[in-house]
């Protein structure tokens, strides 16, 4: 397993297409990247792969600029579900960029 951190911006959307997958321990359910949108921003970047699962996202920029109740620190989304990603993506709805760390699992 190989952890990506890459800057996205968020002028116009990330164009992040996620899904839930359920998790046979009992605790629900957890997102992973099911496709990249052609022209997002996130295919923008060319670094995100179907399959990647979101670990963590974090605003970019001076702390001190952010629009009052965005996070200014890193939020960890590994292993919530399809509701709770979203709900904490949401909270940087107005930052122009964020920082997002996905895991990306690598054959052997």
């Amino acid at each position: 397993m190989a952890l990506e951190r890459v800057t996205v911006s968020r002028v116009g959307g990330l164009g992040l297409d996620l899904a839930e997958f359920e998790c046979q321990c009992g605790n629900g359910g957890s997102c992973s990247l099911s496709d990249v949108i052609e022209g997002s921003n996130v295919a923008n970047t060319g670094q995100f792969q179907s399959g990647d699962a979101p670990v963590s996202v974090a605003a970019v920029g001076d702390p001190d600029t952010l629009t009052e109740g965005v996070p200014t620190g890193m939020v960890l989304v590994d292993g919530l579900n399809f509701d709770a990603t979203i709900g904490e993506l949401g909270r940087f709805k107005d930052c122009p960029a964020l920082a997002i760390t996905v895991k990306r699992l690598t054959p052997r």
